[in-house]
């Protein structure tokens, strides 16, 4: 009898040795299991951000958004800007220019003839110009009106004033300004109603339009400001591709950026504006490539982690 319950005794101690060890061995394999799923997890979140730099889908997001109301936009920003051009040209002898040219007095010799030869560059180049969506406001690339200042004089009121640009146009400007960018286009567009209401409390008696949208240029001719880094012969490529974003924005085009674009600029949600881009900077569509390939690739990991924080050490 006594032979038997050390018997019991022995198998009682091996079960709990055995259920202790197999406690011991599956921790580690709970473990990794975890470390998988944080992994898949991870990747995951990382390849949603990726996927939101290719363009298509900030095409699509755009679509939704912007090209419902795209029309009818331009079609406002362009009658505010002929409105406060015809009131100049009523006050003044001097007919407004009509075509892109530097400020004569706030950019030395260098400078207006860097900017001038980048900007009929652009303009005459006949593969960008059969890009141009004429959708737009209805006026040709090569007729594109606007004066090129110097964004760094933005702050002085004094060569605002011989910019033409009315303090209206500069506090509309300043978040876009206080960003430092490349380019700004400061010009006659629709207004939300905070931003009047603001405007309207710290200038009441600023110059206005018919429909009380507070003016922002003196002659309804956009203002294309440039950073005076990419105002060189080294930048010079950088320097074309900034006017010829600024050009779309003259042309009463709206910017739109999602989200998750980290990469590319507010007007990559326009087809033409791609196309364009496609033929001024090869770089433009292999970074596309790369955001594709990095999406994949990043799907295949998650895929890869997901399985293996649901799979069972079977050996």
């Amino acid at each position: 009898m006594a032979d038997n319950k050390d018997s019991d005794f022995t198998r009682t101690e091996e079960s709990q040795d055995t259920q202790t060890f197999l406690a011991d061995y599956d921790r580690p394999e709970r473990s990794s299991r975890l470390l998988f799923k944080a992994l898949a997890i991870t990747i995951f979140i990382v390849t949603i951000i990726v996927a939101g730099q290719i363009r298509i889908i900030i095409k699509s997001a755009g679509s939704r958004r912007i090209n419902p109301i795209l029309s009818n936009y331009v079609k406002q920003s362009k009658q505010l800007r002929f409105e406060v051009a015809r009131e100049y040209q009523g006050r003044n002898s001097t007919p407004a220019p009509s075509t892109v040219i530097p400020h004569k007095v706030l950019f030395d010799e260098r400078q207006y003839a860097l900017i001038e030869q980048a900007s009929n560059e652009v303009l005459n180049d006949p593969q960008i110009r059969d890009s141009f969506p004429s959708t737009y406001d209805g006026i040709p690339l090569e007729q594109t009106s606007a004066i090129v200042v110097p964004l760094w004089k933005l702050n002085d009121h004094g060569d605002r004033q011989q910019m033409g640009i009315t303090e209206a146009g500069y506090l509309r400007a300043k978040e876009d300004f206080d960003h430092n960018p490349d380019g700004l286009t400061i010009r006659e567009k629709p207004i939300d109603s905070m931003m009047l209401h603001e405007l309207n409390l710290k200038m009441p008696k600023c110059p206005k339009t018919k429909n009380g949208t507070p003016r922002t240029t003196e002659d309804g001719i956009p203002r294309i400001g440039l950073r005076s880094e990419i105002i060189n012969s080294n930048s010079y490529k950088r320097l074309k591709l900034t006017l010829l974003h600024e050009f779309v924005h003259a042309h009463d085009v709206p910017g739109y950026s999602p989200w998750f674009n980290l990469v590319h600029s507010d007007l990559t949600y326009l087809a033409g504006y791609n196309a364009m881009m496609d033929k001024l900077d090869w770089e433009y569509r292999v970074r596309d490539y790369a955001f594709w390939f990095l999406t994949g690739f990043g799907l295949v990991m998650t895929a890869r982690y997901s399985y293996l924080a649901t799979r069972r050490n079977r050996s």
